[in-house]
């Protein structure tokens, strides 16, 4: 009986370094698949947008300007405009599909986004607006709209205290 519990108390403690063996080979792949993860985090591209830590790009514009594939993910900003603010989208194309931006009213000035062809816009309940805008005294500052390229349109999704201060054209 005695020969019976030594052994089973060897079985027990090989088993019990076995174990700790592997838990310690596992933590320490663990180790380097965080490492690794964290390296590509810093690496990887997303359609011409950098994924870089979690920050995105933000940019002011204090004059109208044309966005382009290079500008995708980022937040474009009126910060510091004098005056009115043009964005000017390209025409839809699918090599453009999935290009995105975010775009903020952050100056007391109107605001405008068209599309460099018309009837591209896809926005409140209309598919073929030309420009969306915000004109409106006292409701400017913090608006802002997201624009999503399917190939073929843009949708803009407005965001702000309210959505019946922003003008659509047809």
């Amino acid at each position: 009986m005695l020969v019976l519990l030594f052994i089973h108390a060897i079985l027990l403690s090989t088993a019990v370094i076995y174990i700790h063996k592997e838990l310690k080979k596992m933590a320490l792949g663990l180790q380097r698949l965080d490492k690794l993860v964290e390296e590509l985090r810093r690496e990887i591209a997303f359609g011409g947008s950098q994924l870089e830590g979690y920050r995105r790009t933000i940019e002011a514009k204090t004059s109208d300007y044309t966005i382009s594939a290079a500008d995708s993910g980022k937040i474009l900003t009126t910060e510091g405009a004098g005056g009115a603010v043009v964005f000017t989208l390209p025409t839809p194309t699918e090599s453009l599909k999935g290009v995105w931006v975010d775009i903020v009213q952050a100056a007391d000035q109107n605001m405008r986004v068209t599309c460099a062809t018309s009837d591209k816009i896809i926005s409140q309940g209309d598919l073929e607006l030309d420009y969306v805008e915000n004109t409106k005294v006292s409701l400017k500052i913090g608006a802002h709209c997201e624009c999503v390229c399917t190939g073929t349109k843009w949708i803009i999704r407005l965001a702000g205290v309210s959505a019946t201060y922003w003008t659509f054209q047809s």
